[in-house]
């Protein structure tokens, strides 16, 4: 995840949502690239990063990912 900075007024072409010049929000990191590599007509960026995120992970065993049950005949 990483927080970006919009330099520009500008909205997002997939969710439709407008942002304001300043607005800070939080990102995916394959969307926080796609909003960074994109750039004004002038060659500006629309967004620069203000902090990367590191999200938490949890490890699972491979024993305990899948419990096995048993049927029991009767």
């Amino acid at each position: 995840m990483k927080k970006i900075r919009f330099l520009v007024n500008t909205y997002d072409k997939y969710t439709y949502v407008d942002y304001k010049k300043g607005d800070i929000k939080e990102f995916k990191d394959k969307r926080a690239e796609e909003i960074l590599a994109a750039r004004t007509r002038e060659g500006k960026p629309y967004a620069e990063i203000l902090e990367e995120v590191e999200t938490a992970t949890k490890k699972v065993k491979a024993e305990t990912a899948v419990k096995k049950t048993v049927k029991k005949d009767k």
